[in-house]
C-alpha cells in the first residue's frame, strides 16, 4: 500500500521533473495485468522496461507447510513474471529485470517454495534471452539472485543475520552499495548475475565448500 512515507518519496521525485505514478494490480492475474499495461501504455505512450520485484517469504519446515502457504510464496515470483512477460511480448522493451534471491543458488531452511520459486526466475531469464534471439521478445532479459537488503521489504532476526555472517561470511547490503550493483549488473549483457555482500574470503571458502560437497552428491547417486 501507498503510505505516507511512499508517498513523500514519490512526490519528491516528482519534483525533480520526474512523473512517478503509483499503481496497484495483482501479478498473479493475468487480466490485471494486461489491464495496467494498456493503463500504462496510455499514460506514457511506450513501455522501456520491466522491473519485476515482488516477493512473499513464509518460511517453515516442507513437511509443516501447507498448499495454501506454498502458492502464496511461488505464484507471486513465477507467475508475476510470466503475466509480465505474456502481457508485454510485443513491447519493445530494452530490459527485463526480475528480483531473484541466493537462496535460488543456495538454499535455505524452511524455504523450499522460495528457493524454487527464484531458481525459476533465474531459468526464466535465460529462456526469455532465447526468445529475443528468435525475435518473439525484446530486450534483455536479467536476474538478479540478491541477498538480504538493510533497508529492503523482508526483514531478518539479528541472530539470522549472524548466522549469515558467521557461517557464510554474507552481510546485509546498503541500499548505495545495491544500487551500485544493480548499474553493473543492467550494463553486463549477463542473463544471471549473484549479488554477494560481506567477507569476500569467508565467501569464497563457503561457496567453494559446496561445490565440492555437490559434486561428492552427484557421484555417491
Amino acid at each position: 500500500a501507498l503510505d505516507k512515507t511512499k508517498q513523500a518519496r514519490l512526490d519528491k521525485l516528482n519534483s525533480y521533473n520526474a512523473k512517478v505514478s503509483y499503481e496497484q494490480a495483482d501479478v498473479t492475474n493475468f487480466e490485471a495485468v494486461e489491464k495496467l499495461i494498456k493503463t500504462t501504455k496510455k499514460e506514457y505512450v511506450a513501455i522501456n522496461g520491466i522491473i519485476h520485484s515482488a516477493g512473499v517469504s513464509k518460511d517453515n519446515f516442507l513437511l509443516k507447510k501447507s498448499l495454501e502457504e506454498a502458492q502464496k510464496v511461488i505464484n507471486p515470483k513465477i507467475l508475476g513474471a510470466v503475466n509480465l512477460d505474456k502481457a508485454t511480448k510485443a513491447e519493445k522493451l530494452d530490459i527485463f529485470v526480475v528480483f531473484s534471491s541466493i537462496a535460488g543458488i543456495l538454499g535455505n531452511y524452511g524455504q523450499t517454495d522460495y528457493a524454487y520459486a527464484n531458481n525459476f526466475l533465474d531459468a526464466f531469464a535465460a529462456h526469455r534471452n532465447h526468445q529475443k534471439t528468435t525475435k518473439t521478445r525484446f530486450g534483455n532479459t536479467l536476474s538478479i539472485n540478491w541477498p538480504f537488503w538493510e533497508e529492503g521489504g523482508f526483514s531478518l532476526s539479528e541472530s539470522d543475520i549472524a548466522q549469515g555472517k558467521e557461517h557464510i561470511g554474507i552481510h546485509p547490503i546498503a541500499t548505495n552499495i545495491g544500487l551500485e550493483y544493480f548499474e553493473e549488473f543492467l550494463c553486463s549483457g549477463k542473463s544471471q548475475t549473484i549479488a554477494l555482500y560481506g567477507n569476500e574470503a569467508k565467501i569464497k571458502q563457503y561457496l567453494q565448500q559446496k561445490i565440492v560437497s555437490e559434486k561428492v552428491e552427484k557421484t555417491q547417486v
